[in-house]
């Protein structure tokens, strides 16, 4: 793998970056290769500008990673890929490999800022043809769970064998983010899938995963669904394994609430970054610039509570919050945190809820009424 030297390093022909842009731990090159898989634009949680990310194909087998922080080429790389037309990419900075999508070949990534130059490439001129990442290729899930998959980016066919199961997360900069988690099994194993966000996985629906990124943490192994992920619902893929002592534990709690936090995200429909709920009938997104009807953009409740009897926070996602109101007719509570809010502290009373260890709610229940 590459390990960054301390001492910048520019190759033949090469501009010198500005100290702004350039740090100690890089190296500029000049590179030559075909695009695949460009994202759509997307905001960075840490800074205020945009980005996009694509794979640079740079011999027959071998691809980087690169992120590009000059959004005014989104169209001249999405083009190249479409067309299959080959770039070079000047100046661009050398990085350590995040993913690993070829192992026969030395691993980094590319990070392009506004001191590169993004030109075209007569294809005749290099050695390797076009070829689609071995990464999108498929695997097993068997295949992921090895040693020899982590940090990489696969394609799995799985079924989707669990609810989903959320968790509220604060990012540094004080931002509510939800972690959505699955359980997903093909014929060989049982893997947890998990997404930033809501997806709308059905239980027990078959799904091709294109692009999905092995993780590794505690000894034990997930797959990341991303923005680059391609979802698409598939046949019944028939004989699983289902792991069965995988599936969390819940307990039950019941109380009244006594104290609740309801919030509100709308995400745009066209790059799923959040956007401020107004009351307007027309929002433009501030990270795409994608103009839209409130009514079509993506909205998600998110609940945290503390009931009587109970000093522990619970965590609710907009699933099982969904559910619980479609049962007892208050759907249109979904759209009003404020009026949620004076719903449960006001109208409901005794309320049990279903959760896991970890306080995430899986579902929420009302005693029945009493007898007449």
């Amino acid at each position: 793998m590459y390990t960054p030297r301390k001492k910048l390093r520019f190759s033949d022909n090469t501009q010198t970056p500005s100290t702004s842009t350039a740090t100690q731990d890089e190296e500029y090159i000049n590179i030559r290769g075909y695009p695949h898989n460009v994202s759509s634009l997307r905001q960075s949680p840490k800074m205020k500008g945009r980005y996009f990310n694509f794979t640079l194909q740079t011999g027959r087998h071998e691809y980087h990673e690169t992120v590009c922080f000059v959004t005014e080429k989104h169209q001249t790389i999405s083009n190249a890929a479409q067309t299959k037309t080959p770039v070079s990419l000047l100046s661009v900075a050398k990085a350590v490999a995040q993913t690993t999508t070829s192992s026969e070949n030395e691993q980094f990534d590319v990070k392009i800022n506004r001191k590169a130059s993004i030109l075209p490439v007569n294809k005749k001129t290099l050695q390797f043809q076009h070829r689609q990442p071995p990464s999108l290729q498929e695997v097993t899930i068997k295949d992921v769970l090895s040693t020899s998959l982590t940090e990489q980016a696969v394609t799995i066919r799985a079924k989707v064998t669990s609810n989903a199961v959320a968790e509220l997360k604060t990012a540094r900069d004080g931002t509510q983010l939800t972690l959505t988690k699955y359980t997903v099994c093909d014929k060989t194993g049982s893997i947890e899938a998990n997404t930033w966000g809501e997806t709308s996985l059905k239980l027990n629906q078959s799904y091709l995963f294109e692009y999905v990124i092995t993780k590794s943490f505690a000894e034990s192994k997930n797959v990341q669904i991303g923005s680059r992920t391609i979802i698409t619902p598939i046949d019944d893929i028939g004989e699983i394994v289902e792991i069965q002592n995988e599936q969390p534990v819940t307990e039950t709690s019941a109380g009244n609430v006594r104290s609740i936090k309801a919030i509100l995200m709308c995400h745009c429909t066209n790059c799923k970054r959040p956007v401020e709920p107004l009351h307007s009938q027309i929002v433009r997104c501030t990270a795409c610039d994608m103009k839209q009807a409130s009514t079509s953009l993506s909205k998600n409740m998110q609940v945290t509570l503390q009931i009587t009897g109970c000093s522990n926070t619970f965590t609710i996602s907009h699933h099982v919050i969904h559910e619980f109101l479609q049962t007892n007719k208050k759907e249109n509570l979904l759209t009003d945190a404020e009026d949620l809010e004076d719903y449960f502290l006001i109208n409901v009373s005794n309320l049990l809820l279903e959760h896991t260890p970890t306080f995430n709610v899986t579902s929420i229940t009302l005693p029945p009424p009493p007898k007449t």
